[in-house]
């Protein structure tokens, strides 16, 4: 009996020392094994019963936390992913690999967004700078190359009217080559 107390005594100790750090699933093994020499110890059934609701809690704020990652991604809120996955790597210990995978591939993912973004501005520039020269076959190839990069409503708009100046002019061109070679004529 006076072993089995001391055995009692070293699981709650180690228990305590698990739970202190933060390993619950630890502390509860060592609770396991002063049930099992004593199921109705009440230390280790108040101890068991903290450990079940701090990881209740734990796995709550984890959930909600994955479903706030997941609806920032989807609206490609890349930073704010990014935050909830350092907020989950704190939580989940359990899988801080995971979301330290998941971290680098939405860093990855924006870094990717904003070097698109930078060269369809530069495009944007370029086709207002050729726009207004009246370079009506630049603005053509520059709306093609956006798009080509990014599908864009703008760009799509801006090519269809760059090709319908472009066909006016050179219809134009037809009609004063017409004219002069009837006035040569």
């Amino acid at each position: 009996k006076l072993n089995e107390l001391s055995h009692i005594k070293d699981y709650l100790n180690r228990a305590d020392a698990f739970a202190s750090t933060k390993s619950y699933e630890e502390a509860l093994i060592e609770l396991q094994k002063v049930l099992e020499l004593d199921n109705s110890n009440r230390e280790a059934l108040t101890r068991k019963s903290q450990i079940d609701e701090i990881l209740s809690k734990i796995n709550k704020t984890i959930k909600e936390l994955e479903e706030q990652e997941t609806k920032a991604e989807e609206k490609n809120e890349y930073d704010l992913a990014m935050v909830i996955c350092n907020k989950l790597i704190d939580s989940d210990i359990k899988n801080v690999k995971k979301w330290t995978v998941r971290f680098q591939s939405i860093k990855a993912q924006k870094d990717n967004l904003d070097k698109i973004k930078k060269e369809v501005n530069r495009i944007n520039k370029e086709v207002e700078d050729a726009t207004s020269n009246n370079d009506w076959e630049k603005v053509i190839k520059l709306c093609q190359s956006g798009i080509n990069i990014q599908q864009n409503a703008v760009f799509e708009e801006k090519l269809k009217n760059a090709k319908d100046k472009l066909q006016k002019l050179l219809i134009q061109a037809k009609i004063a080559k017409i004219q002069e070679q009837i006035i040569e004529a």
